[in-house]
C-alpha cells in the first residue's frame, strides 16, 4: 500500500538530505563567521582579512554545492534510466529511433509507390 502522507517517498528523502546539507552548511558558516568577528575583535586579525577570509568560504562553499547538485543529478538521471529499462517504459532515446525508423521506413514506401 502506498505512503500517503510522503515520507516513505524517495523524493521526500532526497529533499530531506538535500536540507540537511544546506542546514550543515549554514551553522558552519555562521559558526566561522562569528569566529572570524570575534578575532577582529580582539585585534588577532584585521578586518579586512576576515571579510576575504568570508568571502572565499562562501565561494568555496557556492563551488562545492553547485558541483554536489551536479553529482547529485547525474546520479538521479541514471537512476531513472535504470528504472525505466526495469520498467520497460520508452526512454527519450528509444522514442526518437524509432521516430528515425519509421521515417525511413515511410520514406522508402514513398519511394516505392511512386515506381
Amino acid at each position: 500500500m502506498a505512503n500517503t502522507n510522503g515520507n516513505g517517498t524517495w523524493s521526500f528523502q532526497l529533499r530531506r538530505m538535500v536540507l540537511a546539507g544546506v542546514g550543515a552548511v549554514s551553522l558552519a558558516k555562521e559558526e566561522v563567521q562569528s569566529f572570524v568577528e570575534k578575532a577582529v575583535e580582539r585585534g588577532e586579525m584585521a578586518e579586512k582579512d576576515g571579510k576575504s577570509i568570508l568571502k572565499d568560504l562562501v565561494a568555496k562553499q557556492k563551488k562545492n554545492l553547485k558541483e554536489g547538485t551536479t553529482k547529485l543529478e547525474h546520479g538521479l538521471d541514471g537512476r531513472l534510466e535504470r528504472l525505466l529499462g526495469r520498467m520497460r517504459i520508452a526512454t527519450k532515446g528509444d522514442i526518437q529511433n524509432l521516430t528515425e525508423k519509421v521515417e525511413a521506413l515511410a520514406s522508402k514506401v514513398e519511394k516505392k509507390g511512386r515506381k
